[in-house]
């Protein structure tokens, strides 16, 4: 069952989505100001830091900025108004989720800014928050002018409230639902119940590449078998919303990248017959338990470095492998799920790079469940496996931007 917030969103146009999420906000901070904390901790503002205490009013859709004949009017997602003593502030906050920025719109933000008192008698900033990459232009414009507008993804803010989320079922609400949205990396729950998602991943992975009696505990409870898939389609979008990010940020190849995912089984010897019959059904669903021994899935992402499709195609790839092998009851520290990343070059069929990297805990590392760190670990992969490519090609070197 979808989520209250995504249930509703669904109702509106997609150029309205940013609009709505501030109202979501402005209806929650009336009754958990901490919501905003994280925007107001990053806003560059003019003058000193500001407590949540100074909050007096969280207002959606608020005006800014208008003309005599009103053609240009333009209205915020989000109004956040500070007063601390003789100081005050006004915090803008932008939100674009599926829509795109309309003409002059930064440059109105920055104009309004600019429009601070300099006795910090009515300070301003302006806080962008997008689900997406910015493109390069309107990344360059950000950045010269950071000093009155600061840009935030919607997965580091709800990063940010992690801590509050235990404490509020409305957080923790809107932090399912932009998670729901992959606008938010999903974070794995893994206590130790048959509703915890590592438990329920566990059962899934089990179910798939396993056979029944595996080195495991009971692995096929209601719950665990129903939520398994879910928690594994969270995983996928997480993935999405890293690759994404990680090659608008910092491949800049300008072709967004394919994003798949597929199963490797590994079996005992045997053959399986491709007929089932209706005599044999028993044997044949028996054996197809009995001849797993391992299996994982591949989740991958990748794009053209150079040229068009053709055989002689240079390519990036990254990706993560989930695996899962027999149980050991002797080693019940060991990761039951283990995970590794890797990045590839390829030249056609050929390889001509490649790196690989184990993650210790394996699905349960906290790594994987942050974009920077995870951004992170997936570019020191790649650069690994660009420098053994451009080693074995000298003429590949001119492919991979991010090296220059």
């Amino acid at each position: 069952m979808k989520n209250f917030f995504s249930a509703i969103q669904g109702k509106f146009d997609a150029k309205y989505h940013g609009r709505y999420l501030g109202n979501i906000i402005e209806q929650i901070a009336a009754m958990r100001r901490d919501v905003v904390y994280p925007l107001i901790k990053v806003a560059p503002l003019e003058h000193g830091r500001w407590p949540l205490s100074s909050v007096q009013n969280v207002d959606a859709e608020s005006l800014y900025l208008s003309e005599d004949h009103r053609i240009n009017d333009r209205r915020a997602d989000l109004q956040i108004t500070l007063e601390s003593n003789v100081r005050t502030a006004r915090i803008l906050i932008e939100i674009k989720m599926r829509d795109q920025f309309l003409k002059g719109q930064l440059e109105d933000y920055v104009q309004w800014v600019r429009g601070r008192s300099a006795d910090d008698a009515d300070d301003r900033a302006v806080v962008v928050l997008t689900a997406f990459p910015l493109s390069e232009a309107e990344d360059a414009y950000l950045r010269a002018n950071r000093a009155f507008v600061k840009h935030m993804y919607l997965s580091e803010f709800m990063e940010a409230l992690n801590p509050r989320e235990a404490g509020s079922e409305l957080i923790s609400l809107f932090a399912d639902y932009l998670r729901e949205e992959g606008y938010a990396m999903y974070q794995l729950l893994s206590a130790k119940d048959d509703t915890a998602d590592l438990s329920a991943l566990r059962s899934f992975f089990v179910l798939n590449f396993l056979p029944h009696q595996s080195g495991h505990s009971r692995v096929a409870s209601s719950q665990k078998v129903a939520r398994g898939p879910i928690v594994f389609s969270n995983l996928i979008q997480n993935w999405q919303l890293v690759s994404d990010r990680l090659f608008s940020l910092n491949l800049k190849l300008g072709r967004r990248p394919t994003v798949r995912y597929f199963p490797q089984q590994a079996q005992r010897e045997g053959g399986q017959p491709k007929t089932i019959e209706g005599a044999g059904l028993f044997s044949i669903r028996r054996q197809a338990r009995l001849s797993k021994e391992w299996g994982r899935y591949w989740l991958t992402a990748d794009c053209i470095c150079r040229g068009e499709e053709s055989a002689d195609s240079i390519r990036i790839e990254w990706g993560q492998i989930i695996e899962i092998h027999h149980g050991d009851s002797r080693k019940p520290d060991e990761p039951m799920i283990d995970c590794a990343i890797y990045a590839m070059v390829r030249k056609g069929a050929r390889q001509l790079g490649g790196s690989i990297r184990s993650i210790e805990k394996g699905i349960e590392n906290p790594l994987l469940y942050s974009v920077e760190p995870f951004m992170k670990a997936l570019m020191e992969q790649i650069h690994k496996a660009t420098a053994e490519a451009c080693a074995n090609d000298s003429a590949a070197a001119s492919c991979f931007p991010w090296r220059s």
